[in-house]
């Protein structure tokens, strides 16, 4: 029983700013780049604590790279 209380308090409102890691891959559309500028521009209601950040399309990014000459290739 009191671990049910327990959950049941988790889903209480924060009082402050909430602790957020944001896992992106801006790359590839366009609503992840919302996310981070809104994560941003609400530091009173979100904290950003940190933003990983993946190329989103490995085999684009490879194919790009490789017309490039820096592929590694």
């Amino acid at each position: 029983m009191n671990q049910d209380i327990s959950y049941l308090q988790r889903l209480n409102r924060p009082e402050g700013p909430v602790d957020v890691v944001l896992d992106t891959d801006t790359y590839n559309e366009i609503e992840d780049q919302y996310a981070l500028a809104y994560l941003i521009k609400s530091e009173e209601k979100l904290h950003l604590k940190k933003a990983i950040v993946s190329p989103g399309d490995m085999d684009m990014n490879y194919q790009v790279l490789k017309c490039m000459g820096r592929s590694g290739a």
